[in-house]
């Protein structure tokens, strides 16, 4: 089967079971670093809002064999649960007096997303982007929340000056931040797996082995764009004092990032090289933040992409997004 003729017949079936109460297209949706999915939207015909569900991952089942009307039944279902919206969404969505203490904002490349960034409010870090986004409900199991377009904006008389203010009083409130040794995290995958050994016991040694250095993961309590969380203000000049050092803010993806104090960490160019290959091995591509490292200088308490691979010296750094 061909994916042009899964996507008629998925879109024919799905409309069948789905009756006449309900409205269903294939949407192209724009998700980070220019990645564009076909998504199925179901809308119900008395709603402005619709849940959409990507189809690759059924583009596959159907491959396999898995019968097409078996396929819409799932779809369905999933579409039926992603619908809960809460009571009156479309009608809050409309009153910014409501709207505008749930608007949070993330991080992302602002080279990998130039077709994204045209049609949406956002502003400028060094060679990232903040955008904004209205969680409209948290969940244990992820968060509901609508991407604000330019349209948003015009329809509550606001720009990207605004709600660059607004989402950096509420994103620290609404998604704290949590600072927590790589190691830990790590531990907490595999309680059983030593984090370091010795040659002669096995055992656990404070002390990491030669080679390494101390890493600590920096995201957010929901660990979704927690990225963002290194413009949170005093949170990198917090963690840095106390060590009387300067940090290397090493992106893992747009949900974290990885501090390392500058004293004992490699050099840039050894960095860098560390997080273009975690890239490209590690992270899939709709979560990658950038390929190279940052530099927090506590005493100017400013953010900068180092300029010199052999040196702690950087440039075209600044604290807050213009």
């Amino acid at each position: 089967m061909t994916y042009e003729t899964f996507l008629s017949s998925i879109l024919q079936e799905t409309r069948k079971q789905a009756g006449a109460l309900f409205s269903v297209s294939i949407q192209k949706t724009v998700k980070n670093n220019g990645i564009v999915l076909d998504c199925l939207s179901i809308r119900q015909t008395d709603s402005s809002i619709a849940p959409s569900v990507s189809l690759a991952p059924f583009y596959e089942e159907a491959k396999a064999g898995v019968p097409i009307e078996t396929i819409a039944g799932r779809i369905l279902e999933l579409a039926s649960r992603q619908s809960s919206f809460p009571s009156g969404l479309d009608s809050w969505i409309y009153d910014f007096s409501q709207v505008k203490t749930h608007i949070a904002f993330r991080l992302i490349s602002a080279k990998e997303n130039e077709a994204l960034l045209s049609s949406v409010p956002h502003t400028v870090f060094l060679d990232l982007a903040l955008i904004f986004y209205v969680i409209v409900d948290q969940k244990k199991d992820g968060h509901m929340t609508i991407l604000i377009h330019h349209e948003h904006a015009k329809l509550w008389h606001t720009d990207a000056r605004e709600l660059y203010q607004l989402a950096s009083f509420n994103t620290p409130l609404l998604l704290p931040p949590k600072i927590t040794p790589l190691d830990q995290v790590i531990a907490s995958f595999s309680p059983d797996l030593p984090l370091f050994q010795t040659k002669d016991t096995g055992s656990r040694e404070s002390e990491p082995e030669q080679g390494t250095f101390p890493l600590h993961v920096l995201t957010n309590a929901a660990g979704l764009n927690g990225a963002a969380c290194i413009l949170y203000p005093q949170i990198l000049k917090n963690f840095a004092e106390p060590a009387k050092d300067d940090l290397y803010i090493l992106p893992s993806s747009i949900h974290e990032v990885l501090l390392s104090p500058v004293s004992s960490s490699p050099s840039v160019q050894e960095l860098n090289q560390i997080v273009t290959e975690v890239n490209e091995f590690e992270v899939p591509t709709e979560d990658r933040l950038s390929d190279h490292v940052y530099y927090y200088s506590a005493l100017k308490d400013q953010i900068f992409i180092p300029s010199c691979p052999s040196s702690a010296s950087a440039s075209g750094g600044r604290w807050n997004p213009q």
